[in-house]
């Protein structure tokens, strides 16, 4: 059975593919998107939500910066057109040390160039506790930044999709794998499990760690790969509740609006498995405890694991898949998809849309 369009065909409904539907839709242009399984359900349900990112990499800051300050409107016009809370709040930020060298790093950030409202400050540990009072004693000072927030990576996509919906979009989900369709060196759109295939102008991959493979099958190499990541839902004992976003050495915890905690992080090279693991699990809760020690009697909600998609260069891959037509690559953001949806949403439309150009680090490299 065919499915035919005309327009953009995205594959893939984690955060980014969501995001670059609703932006194309912002803008008037007719587009498909078409998701494996359930909308935000891949590594965009696994994040943690931090949306402050935190780099020495200079081209990475700058985008990330772009991107957090679109999330006030972008989140405020989402919620109204499509009835989907996104789930943006502001939260401040505290990357606490716990020995010498965590806090020389931690204060090395410190005089660093900075917009106004995100300029970090140290904090004591009477300080830091009054920012947050479930640090613990183990805590010997912190890095403040009052102006940070989350958004749960679930629900963003969700939301994106259902206020893309109302502008005109179609969203196709639980679809099964799908598999791109070749002919005379142009991808034409893509077959779904069932046999569907959908065709269109012009596809954009956006299915996180699988573009990789998704892509190889028509020949073109994309330099990501999947590194998987662990986090865990936790629900803090009667009475106590995270205020802040805590960052520990080798630990997050991100409070969620519904009182909830989650808690990370993992980075493994686990090839393309995405069970949750319980040493995992432990190490997850060991290292958070001994930042927030109310962590310790928490109940666990949920374990999630997601592949994220980690290129090659640490910057996204945004761009024409080079030596096919009608393909564009749209993945590589590794732990900061979420960060820099807006952005990249944006990017792509732009240039789908009125031909804007995409920073020249973020093309995809020449095959061969």
């Amino acid at each position: 059975m065919a499915a035919g369009t005309e327009g953009i065909l995205i594959v893939g409904g984690g955060v980014i593919g969501c995001s670059v539907l609703y932006h194309l839709a912002r803008r008037g242009v007719r587009a498909v998107l078409a998701e494996a399984g359930a909308i935000g359900s891949g590594a965009s349900a696994a994040a943690a939500g931090s949306l402050l990112v935190r780099t020495a990499d200079p081209r990475l800051a700058k985008l990330a910066d772009r991107s957090f300050r679109m999330f006030p409107d972008l989140a405020a016009a989402v919620a109204e057109e499509g009835g989907v809370d996104t789930t943006y709040r502001r939260v401040p930020r505290l990357d606490a040390a716990l020995d010498d060298a965590g806090e020389a790093e931690l204060r090395a950030w410190l005089g660093r160039p900075s917009a106004p409202d995100l300029i970090p400050e140290w904090l004591g540990p009477e300080e830091a506790s009054g920012v947050e009072p479930l640090l613990g004693p183990g805590v010997r000072g912190a890095l403040h930044v009052s102006g940070s927030a989350t958004a749960s990576g679930e629900r963003l996509s969700v939301a994106l999709a259902a206020a893309a919906r109302a502008l005109g979009a179609l969203v196709m989900e639980r679809l099964g794998p799908l598999r791109l369709e070749l002919r005379s060196g142009r991808v034409p759109g893509a077959r779904t499990a069932g046999g569907s295939v959908l065709t269109a102008d012009t596809v954009v991959l956006a299915a996180g760690a699988l573009t990789a493979p998704i892509a190889s099958a028509v020949g073109v190499a994309t330099g990501v790969s999947p590194a998987k990541g662990q986090t865990l839902t936790l629900r803090l004992a009667a009475g106590a509740r995270l205020r802040a976003n805590v960052y520990g050495p080798g630990a997050i915890l991100v409070p969620r609006p519904d009182g909830s905690v989650s808690a990370g992080y993992t980075i493994e090279s686990a090839g393309f498995s995405e069970s949750p693991t319980e040493g995992a699990m432990l190490g997850i809760l060991e290292r958070t405890a001994r930042v927030v020690p109310a962590v310790s009697a928490a109940t666990v909600e949920a374990a999630r694991a997601g592949l994220r998609p980690q290129s090659a260069t640490g910057l996204p891959v945004l761009g024409p898949a080079p030596g096919v037509e009608g393909l564009f690559i749209a993945s590589g953001h590794y732990r900061v998809g979420i960060a820099l949806a807006p952005l990249t949403g944006a990017i792509i439309a732009d240039h789908l849309a009125a031909g804007a150009a995409i920073p020249r680090d973020l093309l995809p490299a020449p095959s061969g």
